[in-house]
Formats: structure tokens, sequence, C-alpha cells
């Protein structure tokens, strides 16, 4: 096997064409015919590069090959570049890190840029122009075993290891706006008992907002909200307007293919204190999506579960960003209602749906309540789960014939198999409202990163953010991981996974 250790112990440019000789005929051996190593050399003579792909007189296009794996083996967190050839110009991208141990990692093409050699501000993404000699560089002590172009991402079931995705910005960023609330929700833990209230009333910093916004612009998603109401910060339409100058800056470079401006942008919300300044600022924007938190088609319900809050005028609210979209002549933000089923209201969800179509609401999502405190435990539907199927099955029926999507839970009685492996850590960038950064919305415990005093590409490349995506993909599961549906399977026959007191 040729690691990048060899090429530096036998370094000598006598002695070049032996090495080539022999990295083609291992890579043979490893089922990579045709490919050639090559050295390159810089000042600490610390890197080497191997030719992953390499085509002088037929290029190939990012529309054929969008992603490459590349399975590497590691001793410790090594840095790695890519890097190609276009229109005669050498590209290297920034520094990614390995994982220690083997992994298949895992790189969006797409999403990838380099900057030019020799000149200061020019960068290149692979859809621009033809690719040829796509290699990679390294530090010593790595073994590349094979790698693989697609046009399609993989699952590699066979290699029994999880892909590791490489990116130098995260996919999603989760803005944590505000812990304040200013509802008491029947079914909230946090509104119920003196004792349980341990996430404290705070916002977000505006300042920390602002210093992310590099990351903001890359993402491929941006939600904002967290466990409050993001409508009570007080500086919450500033933080719609920062989406409307992402979304322009990144109009420019829309694809004709793409449904939607990135950062995809949405926000949940009670809806009671929304407004119409507001919600013009909103569409101008270009938010996305708006997912209201709606409990009940019934007035007296619905104020019974959502404390403090009236139900015609979160109706008159959604209603107003309706019509105020029509007066625009746009189709954003797409509205979405969430239900959370309890018994209290299971069977007033049917006519939650007719509510639906009355609204031109094309999207719902029902999810059945956690119990986190005592004395909600026969609200749980695990105690009603023939009603609960039963009700689910008509459900589905009256929003297929108003052409409305639900999300419904699982039936009783099916199974869940566990994921095995949590992409989050990956792909997200969840920042809390105190400004520290966790690994996802679970883990609230695992922080790895304080942005009050930090980079945010110094925390998406650090240490802490590593040693957690290491331990997860050796299984070793700590604080919220252990009980995480990711790798518990959530399966909905279990009363563990409704009752958590």
């Amino acid at each position: 096997m040729i690691s990048f250790k060899d090429f530096i112990l036998t370094f000598n440019i006598k002695r070049l064409q032996n090495i080539c000789k022999r990295a083609k005929r291992v890579f043979k051996e490893e089922g990579l015919p045709g490919l050639t190593a090559k050295i390159r050399k810089n000042h600490h003579l610390k890197f080497i590069g191997v030719v992953l792909f390499e085509n002088k007189k037929n290029s190939f296009f990012i529309k054929r090959f969008r992603y490459v794996y590349i399975k590497i083996c590691s001793d410790a967190y090594r840095r790695i570049n890519l890097y190609w050839h276009a229109n005669n110009q050498l590209y290297e991208t920034g520094s990614f890190y390995t994982q220690k141990g083997t992994a298949v990692y895992e790189f969006d093409l797409a999403s990838i840029t380099a900057r030019a050699h020799g000149q200061s501000n020019k960068t290149s993404h692979f859809q621009y122009g033809r690719i040829n000699n796509f290699g990679i560089r390294g530090d010593e002590n790595i073994v590349i075993k094979w790698s693989k172009f697609s046009s399609e991402k993989l699952t590699f079931k066979k290699e029994g290891t999880p892909v590791v995705e490489m990116m130098e910005y995260p996919l999603a960023i989760h803005l944590e706006v505000t812990r304040k609330c200013n509802l008491k929700c029947y079914m909230c833990r946090e509104n119920r008992e003196e004792s349980l209230k341990e996430i404290g009333m705070i916002d977000l910093d505006p300042r920390i907002v602002h210093k992310i916004i590099p990351f903001m612009q890359k993402a491929d998603n941006l939600a904002l909200f967290g466990w409050g109401e993001p409508l009570c910060h007080p500086n919450f339409k500033e933080f719609i307007e920062i989406v409307g100058e992402l979304k322009e800056r990144n109009r420019l470079n829309l694809k004709d293919n793409e449904p939607y401006t990135k950062p995809f942008t949405n926000f949940a919300t009670n809806g009671y204190l929304m407004h119409e300044d507001l919600i013009h600022c909103i569409i101008k924007s270009g938010i996305d999506e708006i997912i209201f938190s709606i409990d009940s088609p019934n007035e007296d319900s619905y104020n019974f579960i959502r404390k403090g809050s009236e139900f015609k005028q979160v109706i008159a609210n959604l209603r107003a960003v309706q019509e105020l979209k029509t007066k625009y002549g746009v189709p954003h933000p797409a509205i979405t209602i969430e239900f959370v089923a309890m018994r209290r209201n299971i069977e007033e969800l049917p006519d939650m749906v007719r509510l639906a179509a009355d609204l031109d609401v094309k999207r719902i999502i029902v999810t059945s309540i956690v119990v986190a405190t005592k004395g909600l435990e026969q609200e749980s539907l695990y105690y009603h789960q023939e009603l609960a199927n039963k009700i689910f099955d008509e459900v589905e029926n009256i929003a297929k014939e108003n052409e409305i999507t639900v999300v419904l839970p699982d039936r009783f009685g099916t199974k869940s198999n566990p994921q095995g492996y949590c992409n989050d850590p990956q792909d997200t960038f969840y920042v809390r409202a105190e400004g520290t950064v966790i690994p996802c919305c679970v883990a609230t415990n695992a922080v790895i990163g304080d942005l009050n005093n930090e980079d945010s590409k110094d925390i998406w490349m650090g240490d802490r953010r590593k040693n957690f995506m290491d331990n997860l993909r050796k299984r070793i599961l700590v604080g919220e991981c252990k009980t995480c549906y990711k790798f518990t399977g959530n399966d909905i026959n279990l009363r563990s996974t409704h009752i958590k007191v």
C-alpha cells in the first residue's frame, strides 16, 4: 500500500521515475489501473500529490461527475487538499482534515471552490469549464486505498464504514434566535415546572449573526429558530433583512435548474406576534418557509393548549401572509402547519387538514407528543394506539383529496430500524442563543465551540468537532446521543420513545 510517508522517505529527484512506476503497480493491484502518482514539492517538502484522475485529451465535466469518493487510512487528524487543472490553470482548495482510522470521504465537487495559483482573488467552481488532472495532496502517514467518481451519492454498505462528507462549509446553519417565549403551552416542559426551566431566557447577540455571515452565505439551509419563539427577539427583523441580503448576493449565481436561491431559509413560530410590517419584510427578504404551530382547528381547544395565544389572531395572521403573497405575486414563503398530536386533540386532526385546505396551506407536519413532565402521561398516543392509527389513516385520505402533503408519525405496530450513524455533525452548524456551537439540536451538552471568542471556521475545522465525529463513527455514544432516535431506531411501539419521565 502506497502511503505519503513512503514517498517522503524515498524522496529523491533522481529516483522520481522509479517511484511513479511503483505507484502505478500498487494502484493497479488495488483495482485502480491507469492512475499515476506524482511528487509535488513545496518549501517544507511535506506534501505530495496523487493524481486520482488524469485525462489530458478529454476533460470531464461536473455534469457527468459530481461526487468523488476516496477511502483513506489515517493515524491522526491529517490535512488534505484537492487540486485540479482547468484551462491550463492550476487550482487548489483550502485544507480539509481526515478523521482517525479508516473512512470513506465524499467530496461534493459542485460545492468546492479553489484558488488559482498566482492569482490572489480568482477562484473556480467545478461547474465552470473542463477539469483534468484531478488529484490530492496531504500530510504524511495517510494511505489512499481507492477512489471513485460518481454522478450520484453512494452508500458503500459493503465497506462497513460510514461516509464522511468533506466540506469547507456546513450544509446547514441553525440559529437559535432566542429562548424567550410569549406562551405557556400545555405540553411544554419548560413552562410547566419551575424546577425544569434549565435553558434560560437568552437572546442571540446580533454581533454573532454578523460574524458568521460568510458561513451563512455558503450554506444550503438556514433555520432561524430553536427552543424559543423567534419573534420575541427584538432584532428579528434585522435577521430577516440579513437573509434578504444573502439571497440577493447568491441570486446572481442561481442556476437554471435550482428551485430556490440559497440558503433555503425557514423559521417556526406560534404566529401570535406576527404583524403586517414584519410580513412585508419577510416576503421582501425571500424567506422560503414559515412553520406555524397550530394544534387544533377549534378555538377553545387551541387556546387551552397554546396558553397565552388567541386562535382567531393566529389564523388572521396566517391569512395575512397568504394575501400579501398574492398581492406581491410571489410563492414565498410557503406555509407549513405543525400539529403536536396527543389524546386531547388527536380526533381534531381530520378537521385540521380541512382548515389547512381552506387556508391554502399545502403541507402539514404531525408529531406525537413526547411527555417530559409528570401528569401528561395519558396524553401520550402510546396509550391510545388503535385510535391514533385509525385517525392517521383517515387523515391520509383527506389530505390526498385536498392535495395536501401530510407528514405523519409511524403507525403503531410497525418497526423502525436505527440508522446507526449520525450525519448532523458533518452537515450542521448549530448556534445556541448564548453563542456556543453544538453538533445538533439534541446534543445540547456537547459544546464544540464558542462564537463569542472563536472564529466560525476554526470551530468547524477544530478538534472538538472532529473528536465528536470520531466517537459517533466508532459508536462511542455519550450524553443525549445514547438515546437519540438515529441510534435507537425510535421504535414507535416502545413506551420509552414517548414517555421521558
